[in-house]
């Protein structure tokens, strides 16, 4: 579609491009703090299902009554599972963050074509179906950056859970 944005008007497509990189930023950023609270998220739900299954069943209920610090497991659990509930908020508000951070972004460029071309087919200098054309080329463009982003963020997500799967069987 790029190429063909370049043959109905250069000028109109190199300013609709330049938002690319600001579109592929965000992408990067999020990946990896997404990816971090993962592993994060990850570590913290091993660590209480030992905790769990060490202090929670009969047995080691009873050896943490004997000792005399059920209040402090309990507050370590209460602490940890905080934590957990942070990290998967974190995660849906980078995630939505970075959903509008990009839909933003191809909706500027969307308007700089409509407003840059609008200005020009006023003049003369192009016709409206040639500014609906750019329009919906650009939309062709952006639409799979857009998938391809999410697609990272997938990857990086998987790619922790592969990691801490691998961890878990050594």
């Amino acid at each position: 579609p790029d190429l063909a944005m370049f043959f109905l008007n250069w000028k109109i497509t190199l300013a609709a491009l330049i938002l690319v990189p600001i579109f592929l930023i965000p992408a990067r950023f999020v990946g990896q703090r997404i990816g971090s609270l993962t592993k994060e998220g990850y570590n913290l739900n091993s660590e209480m299902n030992m905790v769990m299954q060490e202090r929670f069943q009969v047995g080691g209920a009873m050896l943490v009554k004997l000792m005399g610090r059920p209040e402090a497991e309990a507050t370590s659990f209460e602490t940890k599972a905080g934590r957990v509930r942070d990290i998967g908020i974190a995660q849906a508000t980078y995630a939505r963050i970075f959903f509008v951070s990009l839909t933003l972004t191809a909706s500027l460029a969307t308007a700089i074509v409509y407003g840059v071309g609008g200005v020009a087919a006023v003049h003369g200098a192009l016709t409206v179906g040639t500014v609906v054309a750019l329009t919906s080329y650009l939309t062709r463009l952006y639409q799979p950056l857009t998938q391809l982003s999410n697609l990272n963020l997938d990857v990086m997500t998987a790619l922790v859970s592969f990691e801490h799967l691998e961890q878990a069987l050594e």
